[in-house]
Formats: C-alpha cells, sequence, structure tokens
C-alpha cells in the first residue's frame, strides 16, 4: 500500500470524512437506540429511562478531563483516540442480553459511556488541527459525520424487527472499523508535551469568550439531552406516536442527511459568518422543532421537522470545533474540546435527562416537549443580548491592539 498517497491532501481529506462517517454511524446508535433498549426492560420505567442516561452523563463529566488530558501530553492524540475507539467497540457487547435489574443496568451504563464520547472529541481536535494541510473547509469535512448518522439510520430502517443483538453488533463494527482511517491521519502531537506549556483549567476558565460558549453550550443542550432521551420513545412506541422502529429509522436518516446538506452546502457560508450569530440559528430553529412535538398527533405531522433538526446541528457542528480551537491556547485544544463535551454531553444531560424523566412521569411526554419549548425560548432572547454584548467587547480588544501596534510606527 502506498502510504504516501494517503499523505497527499486528497488522501487526507478522505481519511478524515470517513472516520467522521464510521463513528458518526456508531455514535447514532448510542444516542437513538439506547433509550429504547432500556424502555423495553421489564423494569424500566421513564424515569428509569432519564436515570440511565443521567448515570451516563455524570460518567462522561468524570472521564473527559482524563481523556483530554491523555491526548495533550500524549505522544500523539492519535494513539489516544486508538485506545478510546477499540473500547469503545468493546462495550457495545454489554447489551446483547436483557439486563436483569436496574443495579445491572446503571454499571453497564457507567462502562459503556466511559469510551463513548471520548472519539467525539479527540477527532475534532486531530481534525481541525490538520485543516491547513487540505484543501476543504472544516465543514464540508464534519458533514461526513451527520452523513454516517443517516447512513445508519436508513440501515435501522431497512432491518426489519430490530433487536439489541442486531444493533450492538452494528455499534461495535462501526466502532471498531474507525480504527481503519485514523491509521491514515497525521500524527499529532499532544501539546503540553512542548517545553514551557503546562495544562491549567484556572487559565482555560478565565477565558471570557470561551466560558461564555460553555454557558451557551450547557443551555442548548440540557434542552437537547431533554429531547433525545425521549423523542425516539415518543417517536416509536404507544406512548406517543407509535410509528414503530423502521418508520424511525427512515425519517431520521432523512432528517440528518438533510442536516448534512445544510452543513455541506453551507459550509462557505458559516465560515464568513461571525460565530456569535452562527450559535444564535440552533435556539431559534429549536422553538419551532419542539413545537411539531407538541402539537404532533401522528407520525405525518412531523414532515416539516427535519428542516428545523438541520437548522438546529448543521451551523452547530460546522462552527464549534473551529470556535473552541480559535479561543483556546494551543497546548490546551483537547482538553478544550472536551471541557466543552464535558459540558454539553455532561452535565447538561444530567440534569436535562433527570428532569425530563421527572416531567414525563408527572405530566406526560408532549407536556415535557412545551417546557423545553418555553426555556428556549428564553434562551434565545438571553443569549441575544451577551453575543451582541460580547461582540461589541470583542471589537474594542481588536481596535486596543490595533493602536497599540501602530504606535512605533507613529513615533
Amino acid at each position: 500500500m502506498n502510504m504516501k498517497r494517503f499523505q497527499s491532501p486528497t488522501g487526507m481529506t478522505l481519511s478524515m470524512m470517513f472516520i467522521y462517517l464510521i463513528q458518526w454511524g456508531a455514535q447514532y446508535i448510542g444516542y437513538n437506540y439506547l433509550p429504547i433498549y432500556i424502555d423495553s426492560l421489564p423494569f424500566s420505567t421513564n424515569s428509569t429511562t432519564g436515570l440511565a442516561i443521567a448515570v451516563g452523563a455524570a460518567t462522561t463529566i468524570c472521564v473527559q478531563p482524563i481523556w483530554g488530558r491523555m491526548a495533550d501530553k500524549g505522544k500523539t492524540k492519535n494513539r489516544v483516540l486508538l485506545l478510546a475507539l477499540v473500547l469503545e467497540g468493546v462495550t457495545g457487547l454489554l447489551f446483547f442480553t436483557e439486563i436483569p435489574n436496574l443495579w445491572v443496568l446503571l454499571l453497564c451504563i457507567v462502562l459503556f459511556y466511559t469510551p463513548f464520547l471520548a472519539p467525539q472529541a479527540l477527532i475534532d481536535t486531530i481534525v481541525v488541527e490538520n485543516m491547513d494541510k487540505v484543501r476543504v473547509r472544516y465543514g464540508m469535512v464534519r458533514c461526513f459525520a451527520s452523513g454516517g448518522a443517516a447512513l445508519m439510520a436508513f440501515i435501522f430502517g431497512m432491518i426489519a424487527d430490530m433487536t439489541n443483538i442486531k444493533a450492538f453488533t452494528l455499534f461495535s463494527a462501526f466502532s471498531l472499523a474507525a480504527v481503519i482511517p485514523l491509521l491514515f491521519l497525521p500524527k499529532t502531537q499532544g501539546h503540553a508535551r512542548t517545553a514551557g506549556h503546562k495544562i491549567s483549567y484556572r487559565r482555560l476558565l478565565k477565558n471570557r469568550r470561551y466560558t461564555l460558549f460553555l454557558a451557551y453550550g450547557f443551555a442548548l443542550f440540557l434542552c437537547s439531552s431533554m429531547i433525545n432521551a425521549f423523542f425516539p420513545i415518543f417517536v416509536t412506541t404507544d406512548k406517543g406516536l407509535n410509528a414503530g422502529t423502521e418508520w424511525y429509522g427512515i425519517f431520521m436518516g432523512v432528517t440528518i442527511l438533510l442536516e448534512t446538506s445544510v452543513m455541506f452546502f453551507g459550509a462557505k457560508l458559516f465560515a464568513k459568518l461571525n460565530a456569535y450569530a452562527v450559535f444564535l440559528l440552533p435556539p431559534l430553529a429549536g422553538i419551532f422543532r419542539v413545537l411539531f412535538l407538541v402539537f404532533a398527533n401522528v407520525p405525518s405531522d412531523l414532515y416539516f421537522y427535519p428542516i428545523f433538526h438541520a437548522l438546529w446541528f448543521g451551523p452547530l457542528w460546522a462552527k464549534v470545533a473551529p470556535f473552541i480551537q480559535s479561543v483556546v491556547p494551543e497546548e490546551m485544544r483537547a482538553t478544550g474540546q472536551s471541557v466543552w463535551t464535558i459540558i454539553t454531553c455532561g452535565i447538561a444531560p444530567v440534569i436535562g435527562s433527570l428532569g425530563a424523566g421527572v416531567l414525563s412521569d408527572a405530566f406526560g411526554m408532549r407536556q415535557m416537549f412545551g417546557v423545553i419549548c418555553a426555556i428556549l425560548i428564553a434562551m434565545t432572547l438571553l443569549f441575544a443580548v451577551l453575543f451582541f454584548r460580547q461582540y461589541r467587547l470583542d471589537q474594542r480588544e481588536e481596535c486596543v491592539l490595533a493602536q497599540e501596534d501602530g504606535l512605533p510606527a507613529a513615533e
């Protein structure tokens, strides 16, 4: 095999695209089928599902700093990603049989979530650090992650009588298959190994733009986790629209394919737009996305739902990783991505999943979606003000720096 061919800009681009495609195919199962599997267990209630997802999120909070620190201090971030992918593939085997009780379920959830979200932050870090070696924009590469999720959704839709063995066999196979394109990605050094570079969380959290972005991520993914915990159950079972897993698979395939299209064709536009303006699109689209769930009575009522799903995730994923890379110190890039993952896939889902479980048990899923809609309206208004204020501060700082740079010339 000619390795130089894969080290060319075209070869690296293909490796980046395929690792996103394959790994996000695996993650689709974790996000979408795991709640359905938990709900199918004999001892499960809505609160059980919420608790299990919350425990998984709490596990993410504990382990993500370790993964980020390992990557920043490691000889290469690629080795750490390889370990995460292998462990992820192995933990998929935990759900091959029916789990007998709540305590065994929670133990399996902890083991499953330990590596589950680590590849997400690590792949983003490695890819963004090497974008200067390829000839395409990040959004065009990142859209293949959504493409992988869409592919898996279509596979789910085509497989009749989806079982836990079929689902988690696919999960493990895709997780391990992601190792193949990883082998052809450029070796990316952990910058904290360089002399004088230390990992300081205090320095990271003193960064005003970064902490504002973390607050935004918390609010957005609090709502997202409340939706994700029960959306598959609401659509597929008689607790909601009773559409079945086959219909749900095709529906999500179309939905995520539209998200992929938004990222691919909007990559150039999103790269040019101010980040704060782009980040207001997801909560605004989310308001309409959730309204469809509040008023849907039959599956066909979700006809326009995919448009607003795409406008939530397409702009967000096209901009998140490059924005974080641009505002955090070089030696803390993997840690910066990991802290974002802790907030959005750990802390926010712990609160969101538990809250969603309690609300849906007390009032019903439809009413819970109404609460989410109200939160999104308040969030959109609040962050419109905060982002505009930060934008003005950024402009002021740039003017001061420009004047300071001009002083020697003036003398």
